[in-house]
């Protein structure tokens, strides 16, 4: 910690060591009179005199440090000197709370406020549990940053929903910091991945009742499928439906998915009541709605669409690739429900009755 003057500047700055890392701050101080050829000779009585006053805005400064244990109180004091602006330093755990009052042109819609809020809060979690000791945002490490997104990664998420997730990190923390610059973004490094478009073509009405013939003697995968077709749940929600998420007698199905976490209630039509009450007549009503679905899932989720099937199950229920029960032609990961008024159960249910009126009636 020392006095430093500048070529180009009449000013004296002040050099600290604030967590580790040296900061130089203006002091304030006008240099006058004048300079020797270096900061270490001496120079004439004038400028002796502001060097004088300069040490003492220095152990001014300094002391203020020192009695400030965690930096903070300094930090944001230097940063405003900088800046000429009120500084804060978001906690961790407040994350999605600052996130929330950021000045915007028009205030985010509520689900996509509820997946930040969500990834923000997930984020929070691991970084407090990867960086121990963490408190603050703004001691985000780039070593945790880069962690969490593999995290990520090893979460399945797809790259459009990892993308997302990074660009919301990294405008966050540019949000919460201005003072900062783009290197001392923990997440500035890291590369957006490719994503490959998906154009999703929903079944027509003639297909999805063909799927329904082929799997109606197969008791494995037709309840998985037709719930798939009534709800717009994903293919593990749908094979891990528990009864005590299910309400004949209301008409409601209120589960928690699996991949944004959040609470949705789905009307029962017709079609996926007769499939509940006949798995009610075969299995009770005590833990999964489809016991021997929801176990195949539980031990190989990445098959289980696969093994263990006979007959033209499989062929219906792979349609839709990956991760559907029976999705769109040319779709990824999403049942079919993705693609009618039902997926609207998570903005509300919206429109949900109108099913039937876009696929007609499969159980009619």
């Amino acid at each position: 910690m020392s006095l430093e003057i500048r070529k180009n500047s009449s000013w004296w700055y002040g050099v600290f060591q604030v967590n580790g890392k040296k900061t130089v701050v203006n002091l304030g101080v006008p240099i006058t009179g004048k300079r020797p050829r270096k900061r270490t000779m001496i120079g004439d009585d004038e400028f002796e005199r502001s060097r004088g006053r300069a040490m003492e805005a220095h152990d001014k400064q300094l002391r203020r440090l020192q009695e400030d244990r965690t930096g903070e109180k300094t930090l944001t004091k230097l940063a405003e000197i900088k800046t000429g602006r009120e500084v804060r330093f978001p906690k961790l755990a407040d994350l999605a709370e600052h996130w929330a009052v950021i000045p915007r042109r028009k205030p985010p819609g509520d689900l996509y406020a509820r997946q930040c809020r969500i990834t923000l809060e997930r984020f929070a979690a691991f970084a407090a549990d990867h960086q121990r000791g963490l408190e603050e945002f703004i001691a985000i490490k780039p070593e945790t940053a880069r962690a969490f997104m593999d995290a990520e990664t090893v979460r399945g998420v797809s790259p459009k929903t990892w993308n997302d997730s990074l660009k919301l990190l990294r405008a966050t923390f540019k949000h919460l910091h201005p003072h900062l610059t783009d290197g001392m973004n923990p997440f500035h490094g890291l590369v957006t991945k490719a994503t490959e478009t998906v154009n999703r073509e929903p079944f027509t009405v003639e297909e999805l009742r063909a799927i329904v013939e082929a799997c109606a003697q197969d008791d494995f995968i037709r309840p998985v499928i037709v719930t798939g077709m009534c709800t717009a749940m994903r293919r593990g929600d749908c094979r891990l439906l528990q009864w005590d998420d299910v309400d004949l007698k209301a008409g409601f199905i209120t589960v928690k998915t699996a991949k944004t976490g959040e609470t949705v209630d789905i009307p029962v039509f017709p079609m996926l009541r007769e499939e509940l009450e006949r798995a009610r007549t075969a299995t009770g009503t005590e833990g999964y709605c489809f016991p021997a679905a929801a176990e195949m899932y539980r031990t190989n989720p990445r098959r289980d669409h696969v093994a263990g099937q006979t007959g033209p199950g499989p062929r219906a229920g792979r349609r839709g690739g990956r991760g559907s029960t029976s999705g769109g032609r040319g779709s990824s990961g999403r049942g079919a429900g993705a693609h009618h008024p039902a997926g609207r159960h998570r903005e509300g249910g919206k429109d949900a009755g109108r099913v039937h009126g876009v696929h007609g009636r499969p159980d009619a």
